[in-house]
């Protein structure tokens, strides 16, 4: 499939998306969330994808929703648009495949909804997080209300939603929006660096891994845990034996 706002390439089994509207900022139009959600759809299927990592540009991750669009939504469109957008970003957390946020620059908005849809992020000391949809009268429309609540804690997030304001990349790190920072030159390097690691594990693992931690965080604790010993047995039982046995007789060698 062509892509018009998606920039795609290979480096072996990782994918890197690029979002490519640079005179927009990066804002995610509907254009390119139908984009967005075409493409989940082809990583997930394509065996020879392990791993795929979402970027922008050094100037802005994305910079929003396009305001342009919603400034000609009613109430049903608007109602509408927002469930789209939350079944894309819910998506990139349903699929196998691990999903990794390259951030620098800007990733307000529905940028950063779509960085903590993501399974991880890394970001450069350039990156800026917020959510300003209050200065427009407005609430995130892509999760952003819920999975920042989840993710940073409850007073975090509305003192970021109410406020509106910027913060630097060192807070989204301690919020827990951010996992690792990078130089804004060696940002995409380290990124790939890591998928690579990811990518050279089972496929398999990674994504029982995947779907057990996502999986488990919905439900309660004692379900989650039986879910987690499922998930061991399987694994013990299938592609972990190879692995456990050589790092075992490798141990009696020593």
């Amino acid at each position: 499939m062509e892509y018009r706002t998606l920039k795609i390439e290979r480096k072996g089994k990782i994918l890197i998306v690029q979002i490519n509207r640079p005179k927009k900022m990066n804002a995610l139009s509907i254009e390119l969330m139908h984009e967005l959600d075409s493409l989940l759809d082809a990583v997930e299927i394509d065996k020879t994808i392990s791993v795929a990592i979402i970027t922008g540009n050094e100037n802005s991750f994305a910079a929003g929703g396009d305001i342009s669009e919603m400034l000609v939504m009613d109430e049903p469109t608007a109602v509408k648009a927002s469930h789209f957008v939350q079944q894309t970003f819910t998506k990139i957390g349903l699929i196998s495949k691990p999903m990794i946020a390259a951030i620098d620059g800007l990733a307000y908005g529905g940028g950063c909804e779509l960085a903590m849809a993501c399974d991880f992020c890394i970001a450069s000391e350039n990156a800026r997080f917020a959510l300003p949809e209050s200065s427009l009268h407005i609430l995130p429309g892509g999760g952003g209300s819920q999975r920042l609540s989840r993710i940073a804690g409850l007073q975090n997030a509305l003192y970021l939603l109410l406020s509106g304001i910027e913060i630097n990349v060192q807070t989204a790190l301690c919020m827990g929006i951010v996992q690792k920072i990078s130089t804004s030159n060696r940002l995409l390097e380290e990124t790939i660096k890591l998928a690579e690691i990811i990518a050279n594990k089972p496929a398999e693992t990674i994504s029982t891994i995947k779907k057990t931690v996502r999986g488990g965080f919905k439900i309660e604790l004692e379900k989650a845990l039986e879910m987690e010993a499922n998930a061991f047995g399987k694994l013990v039982g299938s592609v972990g034996k190879d692995a456990m046995k050589a790092f075992f007789e490798r141990r009696k060698k020593d």
